[in-house]
């Protein structure tokens, strides 16, 4: 099933459908973490999510779905962003049989096999909920990290946070690199780096307020640049309460 089309909510049926999978998950909100402050610089960085984490969250999805991962769940991929789940198949290689979920990413019609044993060490995960969204938004409107001079370093570190796969982690990366965009124009490389980020960020953050992806992007940007607070809709925020 495709992702939130700009302009369009193509994806408002799958999640009402499946917000009952993940209300035990969100439970842990085992993606967003307190966040701690980098010394010396003022700014505030994710740690990095603990293999304790996913396991929780994993074992609470899939047994809020009664242990079976039914299609057209949404789900979200570290690198991929968010993805539904095409089909569930069982496999024996070496006389195991293993469990493997198919993943069809939004953005970009990718299919991913995945062993279900494995899934919660790559890091695929709920989406995030409203709650978890409106910590995304506090962490936009917040100090961001100094610019780094030397480019070869700069570019290391962003491409070090994006590879994280942590979302807060992926969401400072946002809001420094589009500050830092504002204020010279970022290299070809780091443009791209950034557009990477933002794309799948944007389609989960659509799905979670029931918004299009044109929608999210001006939120983000009103947020990092002007320090605007999202307008959040009512029944939204009434839906997740």
């Amino acid at each position: 099933m495709p992702g939130p089309a700009r302009g369009g909510r193509a994806l408002s049926s799958v999640v009402t459908a499946n917000s009952s999978v993940f209300s035990t998950a969100r439970r842990h909100r085992f993606h967003l973490r307190r966040r701690m402050p980098t010394s010396g610089r003022g700014s505030c960085r994710s740690p990095p999510v603990s293999g304790a984490d996913r396991r929780r969250a994993w074992r609470s999805l899939v047994e809020g779905s009664r242990m079976n991962l039914a299609r057209g769940q949404v789900l979200i991929h570290p690198h991929h962003g968010p993805a539904t789940v095409a089909q569930v198949t069982t496999r024996t290689i070496r006389n195991r049989r293993t469990k493997y979920l198919t993943l069809t990413v939004h953005d970009t019609e990718l299919s991913i096999l995945v062993p279900m044993d494995q899934a919660e060490e790559i890091g695929v995960r709920p989406v995030i909920d409203v709650k978890d969204a409106r910590d995304i938004f506090k962490l936009l409107l917040e100090p961001g990290e100094k610019k780094e001079k030397v480019w070869s370093r700069r570019i290391k570190n962003s491409t070090d946070r994006l590879r994280s796969g942590d979302i807060l982690t992926i969401a400072g990366l946002i809001r420094d690199m589009t500050r830092w965009n504002d204020e010279t124009r970022l290299s070809f490389g780091e443009m791209k780096l950034l557009r990477d980020a933002r794309g799948p960020f944007e389609s989960e953050l659509a799905i979670a307020l029931s918004a299009t992806t044109d929608e999210v992007s001006a939120m983000i940007d009103a947020a990092v640049l002007e320090g605007i607070w999202p307008a959040i809709p009512e029944s939204v925020l009434a839906a997740a309460s």
